[in-house]
């Protein structure tokens, strides 16, 4: 019907009046603009680049762009390019940055070394930056170079030194003298100022303390006498021998001492040889070291794990991974069991056997031999007037452990209540008791700040074997002191090799060795022999160079980026912890439909998935026989029980099961029951749990019942998703 003539005046009056005030409003806007102002592109007042030092041609590398000065919310497109003379000569990678958010540009590569442009563009704001690429080999002659010289010279230190500067001199253009003074004011700087390495320095300049305070007092002589009875035959003196290495477990050098210059007499009075009695040392004294939870070695191996770890950018705790690493810790745990079985059952062979032949005769030493000078023991050793008294030792000892298990604990609860995690807040009975115990006390301590306390423990346990030695009067204030002080002293070696190591981590990092490293190795070695070739070329190293330590600081730093990189180019993640996936199905599963809630659980749904395959073949038989007269025979070995345990771990913070939790989920007869509320099927309907067999059992099951005439078809099959309770067996 068309309107009336009285209704346009006011239909028009409706549609005008907005129009005039957009029209009048525009030249409003227009006027309120700045002289200059330009409607245009999002503003940005300036680009943020972050690049690299250097990179590798041919390598990938990343870039951080922040674009200054742009509105929260607005988009704007980057683009970033390689070009040299004019000419783009690399990848062109481009990303939309929101905000002034910054923004990672990857996968840009140069394909030649030298000289040249990185362009990034924002709109229409431009920034240009030089960039130096190197041949990839060059980034690897630094750790060479250093385990060259450590081989060549046996001085790590200065193996060390020399892989530093040349790294510095590749990083600064072939300059010399840039590279001493960055190595000065950079690179051994900035690794004595880090936080987390001044607190390994601390820890371990207070754990020689405490060694020194320990020895001195005749703590650590009082356990050897005290165990020291037990050796009478060469079986009982060599076992006693090995035991004694185990207690000394603090570090390798105490134990050395002590343990090699209180047995010397009693092994060469029951004819051991020399040789045999340096085994047995050497075998106990840095494998223990090396594994025990507080030790001078831990300090040592946490640091350079840790800087390792942040140079892939993990932030996994790094003692925890230390504790984590020590099951795979082959070799010190074999040398340790291989030293008590040969203690144990006296049997020797190849040239030992020969020195042990020879000892029975009454020459303990082997013709021509030259023993090396004695050590200069005279700062652990106790004087004589002294009583060795175990307890000096022993309570020490158990104060560093026990304050850092504490500190460990207060530290990762505290972490993890800040972070709102129930683990931080629950009683201490809901920690322990409920199942779940191991992973809770493993996320605790993965939380903890592992530098704080053991600070926290080499600290008390030096003032406590300093107050036994001076409540008892074994020494002086002054002598305690200076006692204190010589134990300090006897870390210097060991910190100048952390801070070079530290060093020359750093200068991998800026020269992207592991990158290079990656690049080239991934395709030449099959990638799970890493381990073994890593575990080779140590032995080499420390062989060559004499110091389990220095092969530590030259291929940590390396091994871990390169291991890190490796596992993801397989689809690990390295920067934390993975889980094995036993016949994983990754790909999406059907919902559950409505009515049938009772049965969700994700063995059900794996049903559902291959049900979904055949479920229109199966509607036609039913509309040919009837839905009464199909059967449903299904087999499983665990029905819903990996839900369950998920509803049973997210029931200890709260004491009740999930809401979504039925019990029905838990019944192995649900299986069957569920396909046929699918299929709307009712004939005889039941669910078979024989172990593996459970699927064939029930195809032989649906063929019987079929022969019987007890129905005209039969839905059978087999259906389990894997759960905790598995793989455990």
């Amino acid at each position: 019907m068309r309107p009336s003539s009285a209704a346009w005046p006011r239909r028009r009056r409706r549609v005008a009046t907005p129009f005039l005030i957009a029209a009048f409003s525009l030249p409003l806007a227009l006027w309120a603009l700045p002289a200059d102002a330009v409607v245009q592109d999002p503003v940005v007042v300036d680009l943020q680049l972050e690049t690299p030092l250097v990179v590798i041609a041919n390598v990938p590398f990343s870039i951080t762009v922040t674009p200054l000065g742009a509105n929260p919310g607005e988009l704007l497109h980057l683009e970033a390019r390689v070009v040299q003379d004019g000419d783009v000569i690399g990848s062109v990678v481009e990303a939309t940055a929101q905000g002034d958010a910054p923004v990672v540009l990857k996968e840009l590569i140069t394909p030649e070394a030298g000289t040249a442009t990185l362009e990034v563009t924002a709109g229409t704001l431009h920034r240009s930056v030089e960039i130096h690429a190197l041949n990839g080999f060059l980034t690897v002659l630094p750790p060479l170079l250093a385990i060259l010289l450590a081989v060549v010279f046996r001085q790590v230190i200065v193996a060390l030194l020399a892989g530093v500067w040349l790294g510095a001199f590749l990083v600064n253009g072939f300059a010399p003298l840039t590279a001493i003074l960055r190595v000065l004011d950079q690179y051994l700087l900035t690794a004595l100022t880090d936080s987390g390495h001044a607190s390994i320095i601390i820890f371990s300049m207070l754990l020689g303390g405490m060694v020194a305070l320990m020895s001195r007092s005749g703590g650590t002589r009082g356990i050897v006498d005290s165990i020291r009875g037990w050796a009478s035959g060469r079986r009982s003196t060599q076992t006693v021998t090995w035991l004694m290495g185990m207690f000394i477990f603090f570090d390798d050098y105490a134990n050395t001492l002590i343990v090699g210059n209180t047995m010397r007499p009693l092994t060469d009075r029951v004819r051991i040889s020399r040789e045999k009695l340096a085994y047995l040392v050497d075998s106990t004294a840095a494998p223990i070291a090396s594994v025990a939870l507080i030790s001078t070695w831990v300090g040592v191996e946490v640091s350079l794990i840790g800087d390792a770890l942040k140079a892939i950018g993990s932030d996994i705790d790094p003692y925890h991974m230390f504790l984590s690493s020590i099951p795979y810790c082959f070799y010190p745990l074999l040398a340790l069991m291989f030293g008590l079985a040969v203690a144990i059952t006296g049997k020797d062979f190849g040239p030992m056997l020969a020195a042990e032949q020879r000892a029975a005769s009454g020459r303990l030493l082997a013709e021509n031999a030259t023993p090396l000078a004695d050590y200069d023991s005279s700062q652990v050793e106790p004087r004589d007037n002294i009583p060795c008294r175990w307890y000096n030792a022993v309570l020490p000892i158990a104060t560093v452990l026990s304050v850092t298990l504490v500190g460990l604990w207060l530290t990762g609860r505290a972490t993890l209540a800040a972070e709102g995690n129930a683990l931080g807040t629950l009683p201490l009975t809901r920690v322990f008791i409920g199942g779940g115990v191991f992973e809770n006390v493993g996320s605790i301590f993965s939380a903890a700040d592992s530098y704080k306390t053991l600070i926290w423990g080499s600290g008390l346990g030096c003032l406590v074997a300093a107050m036994l030695a001076l409540s008892q009067g074994l020494m002086s204030m002054v002598e305690t002191l200076e006692t204190w002080m010589a134990g300090l002293k006897s870390m210097l070696l060991a910190i100048i090799i952390l801070l070079l190591a530290w060093s020359i981590g750093a200068v991998c990092g800026d020269l992207h060795t592991a990158d290079y490293l990656v690049n080239m190795v991934s395709g030449a070695i099959w990638w799970p022999l890493l381990p073994a070739l890593v575990f080779i070329i140590s032995g080499g190293v420390a062989f060559a160079t004499g110091t389990s330590w220095g092969a530590m600081a030259i291929l940590i730093p390396l091994v871990v980026p390169l291991a890190s990189e490796m596992a993801g180019l397989h689809g690990l993640d390295a920067g934390s912890s993975s889980t094995l996936l036993l016949g994983a199905v990754s790909s999406p599963l059907p919902a559950i439909p409505s009515g049938l809630e009772n049965f969700a659980c994700r063995n059900n749904a794996l049903a559902l998935a291959a049900l979904r395959q055949i479920e229109s073949r199966i509607s036609v038989v039913r509309e040919s026989v009837g839905g009464d007269r199909i059967a449903v025979i299904m087999g499983t070995s665990t029905s819903g029980v990996g839900d369950a345990e998920l509803a049973s771990r997210g029931r200890q913070p709260t004491g009740a099961f999930p809401a979504a939790f039925r019990y029905a989920q838990l019944e192995f007869g649900g299986a069957a029951s569920f396909v046929a509320g699918v299929l709307g099927v009712t004939g005889p309907t039941y669910t078979l749990s024989t172990a593996c067999s459970s699927g064939a059992r029930g195809l032989a099951t649906a063929r019987s019942l079929l022969a019987l005439g007890v129905c005209d078809a039969v839905v059978a099959g087999a259906c389990a998703a894997l759960c905790g309770l598995t793989p455990n067996g």
